[in-house]
């Protein structure tokens, strides 16, 4: 783990110049005044997300995407590039507060908008809410820190039917059980207030089937 930790680690330099301007939103509320939710400054980040949707037997997807984060609730995120599906390149989702919009890159296609009235914010990814790495404890994380990298790691075993996984994705374990475990783990930079991931996995096997990779974080002024 101590590896794994000082890897991501590596990855913080990119962070730094964004968490000296990013600040807890909600840590202090006037005593008649609800607390607000922990948000961001303005920020862009691309990131490239790795898999194997259809299995590990067929060749991996490696897909970069650029999130620009205007606040909590206000965003847009782009598919820049893609191993395996380089016609969707371009393909962008945005939400402005009150509307979910898809804005698809292929020619003829229309804009796909789904309105939001409950005043939940949509967000980017499910990774990518500022504030979530305070409720990991409660979902059955377990968090070790590096004080040598200024990273937080969580991890947790998750127990899966082998019924949920398709006949090309089953696990070793599933040829003499009826479950196998999938390892997922978090890495958050503590140089960022709130905290920010900057890497995800998830393994089976011990072999990694899904990670995100935040490559570079920069502030933006609006």
């Amino acid at each position: 783990m101590q590896r794994m930790l000082s890897r991501s680690g590596r990855r913080v330099f990119v962070l730094l110049g964004l968490s000296l301007v990013i600040t807890l939103t909600s840590s202090i509320s006037a005593a008649d005044a609800p607390a607000r939710r922990p948000d961001w400054p303005p920020f862009q980040m691309t990131y490239e997300e790795f898999g194997y949707p259809s299995g590990v037997s067929t060749p991996p997807t490696t897909d970069t995407w650029v999130v620009t984060w205007h606040g909590l609730g206000r965003w847009e995120k782009e598919l820049t590039g893609s191993t395996t599906n380089p016609q969707a390149v371009g393909d962008t989702y945005h939400f402005d507060g009150k509307r979910f919009i898809v804005d698809l890159s292929l020619p003829g296609a229309d804009d796909i908008a789904i309105d939001h009235t409950d005043g939940v914010p949509v967000m980017p990814n499910a990774w990518l809410v500022p504030g979530r790495d305070a409720a990991l404890a409660s979902k059955g994380f377990h968090r070790s820190a590096d004080p040598t990298s200024n990273v937080v790691q969580y991890q947790r075993d998750v127990t899966v039917p082998c019924s949920a996984a398709g006949p090309e994705q089953r696990p070793t374990a599933c040829a003499t059980g009826t479950t196998f475990t999938r390892r997922e783990t978090i890495v958050y930079t503590t140089t960022i207030i709130p905290p920010m991931p900057v890497e995800l996995w998830d393994e089976i096997d011990g072999q990694s089937v899904w990670r995100v990779s935040v490559l570079r974080v920069e502030p933006i002024m609006e």
